[in-house]
């Protein structure tokens, strides 16, 4: 359901996902390696990707969960290294 681009990561990543056939409450969810909420974000389902700004992020490993309705329903893993 999505797939991330540049990882590991420095500046920029592409989210890529498809919604298409999944309901209205769709958002991304990223936590750092401690459980931190780095980004809480709805998505369209008009686009099928997302550019995140990551420069100021610190270094380290980030989950990137998509939900529907509150149910996680994929996750992919990234590193980033600045």
């Amino acid at each position: 359901m999505i797939k991330i681009f540049q990882n590991p990561a420095k500046e920029y990543l592409t989210l890529a996902y498809d919604i298409s056939n999944i309901g209205d409450d769709v958002q991304i969810q990223v936590t750092d390696s401690d459980g931190k909420l780095k980004l809480n974000k709805p998505l369209s389902q008009k686009a099928n990707q997302e550019i995140i700004n990551i420069a100021n992020w610190s270094s380290g490993t980030f989950i990137f969960t998509l939900f529907e309705n509150g149910k996680a329903i994929s996750v992919q893993k990234l590193v980033i290294t600045n």
